[in-house]
C-alpha cells in the first residue's frame, strides 16, 4: 500500500477515517500490485488512511485475482500470510533480523527482495501519476470514495 497526504477535512468523521497514525496526518491509501516485468496488474480503490494494509488486502479484490502457486512480494510489516495460505499463494517478505545478524542466505534473500522492490516502487509511482494522485489531493476526493 502507499499513502498520499491530503488536506484535513472540516468533517470530523472524514478526519477520523483519513487519519494515518504512521504519518501523523490525513492521508488516503491505495494498494498497487504489479508483475516482475514492471507492469501494473492491480490498483485498488482509494481508502482513508486509517484503514490497515491487511483490511485493504481483504476488501480490495486483489486476493480474488491470485491463483495457487503465485508469489506475493511485500514489506516485512505486510503480513497477510494466513490470507494467502488459504489460497495456496506464497508470501515473500524479507527475513526478520534476530538478536544477532542475518545468515548469509537471509542476506542474499533480502538483497533479492530489495531489487524487486525497486520495480514495485516504480509501479507505485506510475500508478500515482496515472490516477493524478500527485495533484492537490482534495479531501472531497476521499469523501466521495469508499
Amino acid at each position: 500500500c502507499t499513502e498520499m497526504r491530503i488536506e484535513r477535512s472540516s468533517n470530523p468523521v472524514i478526519q477520523q477515517a483519513t487519519y494515518s497514525t504512521y504519518y501523523g496526518t490525513n492521508t488516503f491509501k491505495i494498494l498497487v500490485a504489479g508483475t516482475e516485468n514492471g507492469e501494473i496488474a492491480f490498483v485498488s480503490d482509494v481508502y482513508g488512511g486509517s484503514i490497515t494494509d491487511r483490511k485493504i488486502s481483504e476488501v480490495s479484490g486483489l486476493l480474488d485475482l491470485l491463483k495457487g502457486g503465485d508469489y506475493v512480494l511485500a514489506d516485512r510489516g505486510f503480513d497477510i500470510s494466513d490470507l494467502l495460505e488459504e489460497r495456496h499463494v506464497h508470501l515473500n517478505i524479507p527475513p526478520f533480523k534476530r538478536a544477532n545478524q542475518l545468515t548469509e542466505e537471509e542476506v542474499f534473500k533480502t538483497r533479492a527482495i530489495a531489487n524487486r522492490r525497486i520495480i514495485i516502487e516504480n509501479l507505485i509511482g506510475a500508478a500515482k501519476k496515472k490516477q493524478n494522485f500527485n495533484k492537490s489531493n482534495p479531501t472531497t476526493f476521499v469523501e466521495h470514495s469508499k
